[in-house]
């Protein structure tokens, strides 16, 4: 369990369309997946998920780019907005590794689908809900 939480971006104004990306499941957990974006084709995992950035999104240091880079707003999937995204960001835990985490982590980055950032944060690139 875990709440899911979007990032909307390239707001309209006037007819209220937006660009909404899934960023996380959850923030606080070891199963704290993050979002990624990749520049590059993966028919192996039956889709393709194009950045809608300009570039890819692999790692928390990414994610500050967005923020920065692509001015918008953060929502949890209740509709409760953040009103610092980088500050939310910089509260983001580091994977803490259970058992059956590992095992899952293994398999993730045997299926080249999963991995760890620099700074020790999960990304799956994957689908998740």
């Amino acid at each position: 369990m875990g709440t899911n939480w979007f990032y909307r971006f390239d707001e309209c104004g006037h007819c209220d369309r937006y660009t909404e990306v899934h960023v996380c499941k959850s923030k606080r957990t070891w199963r704290a997946y993050r979002n990624v974006f990749l520049d590059d084709e993966h028919p192996e995992w039956g889709r393709t998920q194009e950045s809608p950035f300009g570039f890819s999104v692999r790692s928390l240091a990414d994610w500050r780019t967005v923020f920065t880079a692509r001015p918008g707003r953060l929502f949890d999937e209740y509709g409760k907005q953040i009103d610092d995204p980088l500050g939310w960001l910089g509260e983001a835990v580091p994977w803490r590794p259970t058992p059956e985490g590992l095992a899952d982590l293994c398999a993730d980055e045997a299926a080249g689908m999963g991995w760890l950032d620099e700074a020790g944060h999960r990304f799956y690139a994957g689908e998740f809900s």
